[in-house]
């Protein structure tokens, strides 16, 4: 009986330097039958890596996160570079996969509080803003239409449960110090009568990265147990191209390790900016 022995599939690599007006960066795009790996960041670490399938109109986004290891140039800004490598992906993807019209992923994100300490994103800025920072910067919308309604119903009966909930029922979900005095923290709760309100009257009185530590090791659980509201399980998706986050005017040439020399203009149309 012969053995049947699969095909070896071929796998190439390319590595490019793409630059921007502010930064530049490391692309480097893996290609096999089956898919292609496009990969943005510095010499050794990426921070966006996209799956490409063969005519298929969703691209999938695995990883995207901040790192200051993510360009070539040295800096990298938490948030707006972030987006910046978002709207090279987005911007090269509606160049070179022109069917491609939407990206998936889960919203894994994180935001490092301290050096040792992180907090789940999506919770943290959904309880200040009403929706995840993905919602807000990306407008990335859930895939299923289902998964739409049960968010939009849980976030309205969570957001009526601040204005009936009482101090000393919400401090028991607490597992934090307080940042500001408990009787400063009760009477905020009692006069904003919104999540949004609340926490921002804090963080007004303290800073962001007070907020996150206090928040850090109960805001995923509250919004969870409270709130019946889960960012982690349902896929969200942004479309290609994105009216949000606009395309960029990006130069790509030839990467080695002394630098690269640009050869390649790629003219792209200017998109609203909003960072």
């Amino acid at each position: 009986m012969p053995v049947y022995t699969p095909k070896k599939q071929t796998q190439s690599e390319t590595r490019q330097e793409i630059m921007t007006k502010t930064n530049k960066y490391l692309l480097t795009i893996r290609k096999s039958p089956s898919s292609t790996m496009i990969y943005i960041g510095g010499i050794h670490f990426w921070c966006l890596e996209c799956q490409v399938f063969p005519d298929q109109k969703v691209a999938n986004l695995p990883k995207i996160e901040f790192n200051e290891g993510c360009s070539l140039s040295g800096s990298f800004e938490r948030g707006k570079d972030v987006k910046t490598l978002m709207r090279i992906l987005i911007s090269y993807l509606h160049q070179n996969y022109p069917t491609i019209h939407s990206i998936y992923f889960n919203d894994f994100s994180y935001r490092n509080c301290t050096t040792t300490q992180t907090v789940d994103l999506a919770p943290f800025y959904y309880i200040l803003y009403g929706k995840t920072w993905y919602m807000v910067h990306m407008g990335a919308t859930f895939v299923e239409d289902d998964d739409a309604l049960k968010f939009a119903e849980a976030s309205e009966r969570f957001q009526e449960m601040k204005s009936k909930m009482k101090w000393e029922d919400f401090d028991s979900y607490i597992t934090s110090a307080h940042p500001l005095p408990v009787e400063v923290m009760k009477s905020l709760f009692e006069s904003n009568k919104t999540w949004s309100s609340y926490f921002s009257a804090i963080l007004e009185k303290t800073n962001i990265a007070t907020l996150c530590s206090y928040m850090a090791p109960w805001v995923t659980n509250f919004i969870s147990k409270v709130g019946k509201i889960r960012f982690q399980s349902p896929e969200f998706k942004m479309p290609v191209p994105n009216p949000l986050l606009g395309e960029i005017e990006y130069t790509i040439g030839i990467y080695n390790a002394r630098g690269g020399k640009y050869t390649r203009r790629q003219p792209r149309k200017k998109g609203l900016d909003l960072h």
